[in-house]
């Protein structure tokens, strides 16, 4: 992937890859948007948890469908899982591999344990918090 993060086409230098800006080994940030896109597919849902509107709009979201429990287990898992793996294949420190284990548990105990509407608000802020550390980890990588 290129990105003219370094290169200066009018002084002849080439645009740096986003690998070698980040010094990770070549085809390492393909696999990071995998995983990006990973999450977002299996933990997005965590915004339609405190939306009581969705079903005075008609649509169809996974608390409605599958009802509050089943949305629940499909947030707390994946969430759990990748708050744990994620760290690991970024290469992160031990601090920041802490931080995003212990923002993932509290996300999961959150959505287990308060289940009003204001509640489900903060942790969805909470949620973001988490995802945005899972999102910079390329940057703070120790390898």
């Amino acid at each position: 992937m290129e990105v003219a993060l370094s290169g200066d086409p009018f002084n002849g230098l080439p645009p740096a890859d986003l690998d070698s800006f980040l010094g990770h080994p070549r085809h390492s940030s393909s696999i990071w948007f995998l995983v990006i896109s990973g999450i977002i597919l299996t933990t997005i849902h965590t915004q339609d948890m405190g939306d009581q509107g969705d079903t005075l709009k008609g649509r169809r979201t996974v608390s409605l469908v599958f009802g509050d429990s089943a949305a629940q287990w499909s947030l707390v898992i994946p969430i759990l899982l990748w708050g744990g793996l994620c760290p690991a294949l970024a290469g992160t420190a031990m601090l920041v591999s802490l931080a995003s284990c212990v923002l993932a548990s509290a996300v999961a105990i959150r959505l287990l344990l308060w289940r009003d509407a204001a509640s489900d608000k903060k942790t969805y802020r909470l949620y973001n918090i988490w995802a945005s550390l899972i999102f910079a980890m390329p940057l703070v990588a120790t390898r």
